[in-house]
């Protein structure tokens, strides 16, 4: 009898146990996250084809745009192993350096580095040496565009 009341006391936990599966998931969420992060780390390749993708780079090899030369060979002189793509509608965003491989950076020239170029030159070589700075000491890999971390403190922002 005993037993009988305690089944049928616990048969609802059973009925609505999909009740706790968010709980499970929010639980989960961390190590998932740290997953995710580990894969932009371990595959480059794959997050260099994404923000190539998502920014619209194109090699600056074949633009001739004004300035770009300019800047191309004033990257050349400070970091010859440093690839440039550009984005030159994009005016939000100055450059930035991604990972093209573990040991491989690239440089992304937006139109708002243009633009200062033609403005300042000073500042935009200032510019362009930080982001050389960042591709030499390999900050790419870790933090910056494509990462886990840039998507959620801009989901939190």
């Amino acid at each position: 009898m005993a037993a009988d009341r305690l089944l049928a006391a616990t048969a609802p936990e059973f009925r609505l146990a999909f009740l706790m599966y968010p709980f499970n998931f929010v639980e989960v969420l961390p190590a998932a996250a740290l997953l995710l992060g580990l894969v932009t780390i371990v595959v480059p390749r794959l997050r260099a084809a994404h923000v190539e993708k998502r920014f619209r780079l194109v090699p600056a090899d074949g633009l001739s745009v004004p300035g770009l030369e300019d800047i191309r060979s004033f990257v050349g002189t400070h970091a010859p192993h440093l690839r440039i793509r550009a984005a030159v509608l994009r005016m939000n965003q100055s450059a930035f350096v991604y990972p093209a491989g573990y040991r491989a950076s690239r440089l992304a020239v937006c139109g708002g580095l243009l633009s200062l170029w033609h403005r300042d030159r000073a500042a935009a070589e200032c510019v362009l040496l930080h982001e050389i700075v960042h591709a030499r000491r390999g900050d790419a890999l870790i933090v910056g565009v494509g990462t886990l971390l840039e998507r959620l403190v801009g989901m939190a922002v």
